[in-house]
């Protein structure tokens, strides 16, 4: 990997982990029920990222697939995004 490649990468992981530490701070003084979310949107950040830099494989093109359409569910009812989450977990242990 070249030095702009590498930096290009850096920039992408800091940006990621910059929305982790700052969704945590958040969580302090939001619901619980966010946790899960920017959980879910941390996923697809670091997803993207992999994928960007062609450090993907089929297990997670197809994890990213499921995560990219969560928002479309409809998971503001808990036991949709919770049924949807399990959905995903089970997903995980099938590839």
């Amino acid at each position: 990997m070249d030095d702009a490649s590498r930096e290009c990468l850096t920039d992408r992981l800091e940006e990621v982990a910059g929305f982790m530490v700052t969704s945590a701070r958040g969580l302090l003084d939001e619901p619980a029920g966010y946790g899960p979310f920017r959980l879910i949107d941390a996923t697809r950040r670091l997803l993207m990222v992999l994928d960007g830099e062609g450090l993907s494989s089929p297990a997670l093109d197809g994890l990213r697939e499921r995560v990219d359409d969560w928002e479309s569910k409809g998971l503001g009812d808990a036991d949709v995004f919770r049924a949807y989450l399990d959905d995903l977990v089970l997903s995980l242990l099938d590839d």
